[in-house]
């Protein structure tokens, strides 16, 4: 719950959500993993997937060209495949 300027409550969309929300991700399995930054959030899952969501503002996403995600976003391994 709180503020998702940036999309870090996952929610798809930006409000404000007062009450605990389940994240609005399509997780390949169970989220085993989690850490949430300031305004980003990183998950992984089960088989080793890792999602992240939230601002990039500073490349925490592994994403170039991309401001935010506002809901869950697989991010490559491949850091070829970051562009």
């Amino acid at each position: 719950w709180g503020f998702s300027e940036d999309g870090s409550l996952g929610l798809g969309r930006v409000e404000l959500a007062p009450h605990p929300t389940p994240v609005d991700g399509d997780f390949d399995s169970p989220v085993t993993h989690i850490s949430a930054g300031s305004r980003h959030v990183v998950a992984r899952t089960a088989r080793g997937r890792v999602y992240a969501w939230g601002s990039n503002a500073t490349g925490q996403l592994a994403r170039t060209g991309v401001f935010r995600r506002l809901y869950p976003a697989l991010v490559p391994l491949d850091a070829a495949a970051a562009t």
